[in-house]
């Protein structure tokens, strides 16, 4: 086990690292529910999952990192279709609250997207995972790692605050609005439905995406399932029809046409293209691309 004490924000932090790994799951992989003794930080490198937390079902994916709390309960699984793979990291300590929330997790919000910093994020992951062995002898440049890994985090946290600072009340509603959304894409839940969860009447959410996002909630929805369904086709050879379904579209007819009129092509020639491209380029050129 590897220990260290240090200063963070006037407050000691008392920090023991206790095991790394990295895990492939299988589809059928049995729930994990259960109530966490120690810390556990996951950083997804592919695949999808599902996280409960307080009764809310988030769905996560590759440039997702998650962070199960010590004490709290929690559950988590992969998606039978295309189950995640991930880096993890158990730790316990003292004082460790507000090192955690300066990464950007919370109790109440024990996820964060990575976007454009996944890659390098993951691979200090991977540094840390291959350097560990559980010996003595490893433990200090796998706490070297593991410090730069929460740097490197701040740094990305504070960077999203700075990036929204300026932005206004209205569209920290619209940002909080897309983070449910993105999370929840394969809900196939009506205008009325969005708008009473976050506490908005149907006339302002539709208001707030053209001002914000240029573009009608339906529509939004809609981009970010092919998105998402873009990172499926060109990583697997899972059928269209199941493509269809883990991104929350029922008619396998309606999702082709959607598909080739935001892409082009039919979702069979994307697949046999090979494209490489980052299909959530048209959030970033929106300055939309946080979760």
């Amino acid at each position: 086990m590897s220990k260290l004490t240090f200063e963070f924000h006037d407050e000691t932090c008392e920090f023991e690292l206790l095991r790394v790994g990295q895990e492939h799951c299988l589809p059928r992989k049995l729930h994990e529910k259960q109530k966490a003794r120690k810390y556990s930080l996951h950083c997804i490198i592919y695949g999808y999952g599902t996280l409960i937390k307080n009764g809310k079902e988030i769905s996560l994916t590759k440039g997702n990192m998650f962070l199960l709390y010590e004490n709290d309960e929690h559950e988590y699984f992969p998606d039978p279709m295309a189950p995640w793979a991930y880096f993890w990291m158990d730790f316990s300590g003292e004082g460790l609250e507000n090192l955690l929330n300066a990464c950007g997790f919370s109790r109440e919000k024990p996820y964060i997207y990575l976007g454009d910093n996944a890659n390098n994020i993951c691979n200090l992951f991977q540094l840390l995972a291959e350097e560990y062995d559980g010996s003595a002898l490893k433990s200090l440049s796998c706490l070297g790692y593991t410090l730069q890994l929460f740097q490197r985090l701040i740094q990305f946290c504070n960077l999203y605050q700075k990036t929204f600072v300026v932005k206004s009340a209205r569209f920290k509603v619209f940002r909080d609005i897309l983070i449910f959304l993105n999370s929840n894409y394969r809900m196939n839940f009506t205008l009325d439905e969005i708008a009473e969860k976050m506490n908005v009447t149907k006339k302002q959410l539709i208001t707030m995406f053209h001002d914000f996002a240029g573009m009608t909630p339906v529509n939004y929805i809609n981009r970010f399932r092919i998105s998402t369904a873009c990172v499926i086709l060109s990583e697997s050879s899972v059928g269209i029809k199941a493509v269809a379904q883990m991104v929350g579209v029922e008619d396998e007819a309606y999702f082709t046409r959607m598909f080739t009129k935001w892409k082009g092509m039919s979702p069979r020639e994307y697949q046999k293209s090979q494209i490489r491209e980052n299909p959530y380029e048209w959030l970033k050129e929106k300055e939309l691309d946080f979760c």
